[in-house]
């Protein structure tokens, strides 16, 4: 219903629902059988809990931040106004300034972007260690980019950068663990859950793929947690997340008992067939209202519970107070609809008005990838911004023309402008059975551009990513980012047959 809660948004929104759906008539509700209902399917019970944010003079968080200064400091940026430094809004500004570092094509840009690089590795660890614990937040540090391995030669700045993370890391792990609330107060309600409810079955909803391992590990770390708790973690489909094969196994384990308590992402709100659960928890999400009623949804079995753990004082607590006006909102919209005579021709208008609106955008994006003509366009490595390849050299594969498809550079230019980098393990993908066996990476810098991967019918090609580029028009002199390569403003041919790039394992 919007950004702010507002009833006249809700009725609207609600109203273009029923244009969507061709719900001419408008949306009736049925209340006198609701007591009857609630015999059958009773509502769960809901308790929120606010907690104190960690204290700013804690030691861990004192040195994290002052390297984070450092970091700032080194290529000279200015954080504009009193910006919270554990909040999404400094993490978007990180992003912002690497961005405009990539535009610049300044002769330090390599420099530059390996210290936002780190800098937004510290953020991240900061917000971690705000929602977790020490060991967390050292695991996130812990991935910073190593840019002395391999082949490339690590710059001055590169090495100083090393040399510093080293330091504070040491410093990091030799400090005492100071417990967290958020993590005490959840340990209490699940100790007070199941030992009073042995046969219970619960969601743990969190944030990230990464907070479903923290979790689980959490439980099994603890001898009290683990004797009552059986925890699994399950995601959804991505690089990093898990496959159809891998989300069906664990399911049916939480089918038959084998596990008890599911660590998930959003991916469990909707769309799976997920067993009846008494227990759904919330942690620290920031997430829309519809997102919170799925959740909820969870809760189908009889004397359910649904607990939202959040810290006080910040962006979660005022989002959660947010959604649940919505959800209020929501409901007067509907029972205003449900008593209300809706106009037919008010829906069919709006109706034109959607289809008016959706067949623009289509317009606009056919009109967008053929902006630029492929060999105008030439593609930068976004961290150093050398010259990788012309637009012509990238081909569209996939095994299904239905499908999503792949971006594959041609053997030439693989050879002469990549180099493979090991992963920590090969990870396989939901589509076509794929298997991702190692990295791609620039030849002169490192940055990674893409994976190795291997297709079940035995074809294997790098497999470039969007992210890795910039994209400059030699002609109009334009240079542009994009997240994703349906996006850029070219057209990509499909290739009919190119023989693997040979690469040492």
């Amino acid at each position: 219903p919007g950004q702010l809660p507002d009833l006249n948004k809700a009725i609207q929104h609600q109203y273009e629902l029923c244009a969507r759906t061709d719900a001419t008539s408008g949306i009736k509700t049925v209340k006198e059988n609701i007591a009857e209902l609630r015999r059958f399917v009773p509502g769960a019970s809901h308790k929120l809990s606010t907690l104190s944010r960690r204290n700013p003079t804690e030691e861990f968080i004192v040195i994290l931040s002052n390297a984070m200064r450092y970091l700032e400091r080194m290529i000279g940026l200015e954080v504009p106004g009193p910006f919270d430094k554990n909040s999404g809004a400094y993490l978007n500004w990180v992003d912002s300034e690497r961005e405009t570092a990539v535009l610049s094509g300044n002769p330090n840009q390599r420099d530059v972007i390996s210290v936002i690089d780190y800098l937004k590795q510290y953020v991240l660890a900061r917000m971690t260690y705000e929602d977790f614990e020490k060991e967390n937040a050292l695991d996130v540090l812990s991935q910073v980019p190593i840019y002395s391995e391999g082949t490339s030669d690590a710059t001055q700045t590169e090495r100083e950068l090393e040399e510093k993370h080293a330091q504070v890391f040491k410093m990091l792990s030799e400090l005492p663990t100071q417990r967290n609330q958020l993590l005490l107060e959840t340990e209490q309600l699940l100790l007070d859950h199941f030992k009073s409810k042995p046969k219970s079955r619960g969601i743990f909803f969190v944030r990230s793929i990464v907070h479903t391992k923290y979790i689980t590990q959490w439980i099994n770390s603890s001898h009290k947690l683990k004797e009552v708790i059986r925890p699994s973690p399950i995601t959804g489909h991505s690089q990093k997340g898990f496959t159809k094969e891998e989300q069906i196994r664990v399911i049916e384990g939480f089918r038959n008992g084998q596990f008890n308590l599911l660590a998930s992402t959003s991916v469990l709100e909707e769309g799976l067939d997920v067993p009846d659960c008494d227990l759904v928890i919330r942690f620290q999400l920031l997430s829309n209202e519809i997102a919170a009623v799925q959740a909820q949804g969870r809760a189908r079995a009889c004397d359910s519970m649904i607990h939202t753990v959040i810290q006080s004082q910040s962006a979660m607590n005022y989002n959660h107070l947010i959604n649940t006006s919505k959800q209020e909102f929501a409901l007067q919209a509907l029972q205003y609809l449900s008593a209300s005579n809706i106009n037919k021709d008010d829906i069919l208008e709006l109706q034109r008005i959607v289809l008016f609106r959706r067949e623009e955008r289509l317009k606009a994006d056919r009109e967008r990838t053929k902006a630029w003509n492929a060999k105008d366009v030439m593609l930068h490595c976004q961290k150093c911004n050398a010259q990788t390849c012309q637009a012509t050299d990238v081909y569209k594969y996939g095994t299904d023309i239905s499908q999503p498809h792949y971006i594959i550079p041609s053997k030439k230019i693989f050879q002469e402008k990549m180099k493979s980098k090991p992963r920590q393990r090969p990870a396989t993908g939901p589509q076509f059975d794929l298997q991702r066996l190692f990295k791609i990476a620039c030849i002169k810098c490192g940055e990674e551009l893409g994976v190795w991967g291997r297709w079940k019918n035995g074809l294997q090609y790098p497999i470039l990513k969007c992210t890795g580029f910039k994209f400059w028009n030699i002609t109009t002199g334009a240079v542009e980012l994009c997240r994703q390569w349906k996006r850029v403003p070219f057209e990509i041919q499909f290739f009919d047959y190119c023989e693997a790039p040979e690469v040492d394992d």
